[in-house]
């Protein structure tokens, strides 16, 4: 999930997060939901907990969902957001299960770069593009290429997409 609340998608991301996690619970697994976003700007909290709150109305128990996202830290684009779950599963252990991003197809290649090269072979519930704007495209591609040059983020975009949505518009 993120922090596009307003959009067509972020429905499907969190219909798409329940359905996999009672599939999961069916298999016998033992999952966990990772929410990650921080607190931006125009919030009076994190955006995990606030995503807590919208899974926990949906069915999923509260103490199966980890906000790494709070109202003094957490993750602000899809870089940081991944990276956080990543550094999750290696300091609990988790690193012989299985990690699922719910993203759309856009988002899912800049996820799996990310992941691999933090040692983390991911798997994806995909969700329909519902946003379908060129900006929003060539923006996603960009990123995704970005990621191939700085895998942890470190570039003047990803920093200047940070502060932006931290301290002027969440819009962004």
């Amino acid at each position: 999930l993120d922090h596009y609340h307003e959009s067509h998608e972020f429905e499907k991301r969190l219909q798409a997060t329940v359905a996999l996690y009672n599939r999961l619970l069916e298999q016998k697994n033992d999952p966990w939901v990772v929410v990650t976003v921080g607190k931006l700007y125009g919030w009076d909290r994190s955006i995990a907990n606030v995503d807590k709150q919208f899974l926990v109305e949906r069915g999923i128990p509260r103490n199966r969902i980890v906000a790494l996202g709070t109202d003094t830290s957490g993750a602000a684009d899809t870089f940081e957001e991944i990276l956080l779950a990543c550094e999750w599963i290696h300091t609990t252990g988790r690193d012989e299960g299985h990690l699922y991003v719910v993203a759309n197809i856009l988002q899912a290649f800049q996820a799996f770069m990310i992941c691999v090269r933090d040692g983390i072979f991911p798997n994806f519930e995909i969700v329909p593009l519902l946003e379908r704007s060129p900006w929003y495209i060539a923006g996603k591609l960009f990123q995704a290429v970005l990621t191939f040059y700085s895998p942890r983020g470190n570039n003047p975009f990803s920093w200047a997409q940070r502060f932006v949505r931290r301290h002027i518009s969440s819009k962004w």
